[in-house]
């Protein structure tokens, strides 16, 4: 994981660059992938500067996101049978292991 970090913090990133990202990442995937875009490279950039593998300002700061609106939003009928069984096979698959019918 470190090593694909540092490729990212070695690329240079200027300030006309990133607005462009972003506008781009906005037309093709939507404003809220792009907001989530932005916000995974500004978490790469703080832990390189955590890091100390990267020494400067972090170029993905200034950047100003999408405003976004709450919603609320419920799981279908598939959606909730999907997770149900989920849950069901990881509470089967914990039984397994504390009983040893699972190793």
């Amino acid at each position: 994981m470190r090593r694909g970090l540092i490729l990212i913090l070695e690329q240079r990133w200027d300030s006309q660059q990133i607005p462009q990202l972003h506008a781009v990442l906005t037309k093709t995937r939507g404003p809220y992938s792009a907001n989530r875009k932005i916000q995974l490279m500004r978490t790469v950039f703080n832990k390189g500067i955590q890091w100390k593998v990267f020494d400067g300002e972090n170029p993905f700061k200034a950047i100003t996101l999408h405003e976004e609106k709450p919603r609320e939003r419920f799981l279908s009928e598939e959606e909730a049978g999907a997770l149900l069984k989920t849950l069901d096979d990881m509470q089967n698959i914990q039984v397994g292991l504390v009983t040893g019918t699972i190793l």
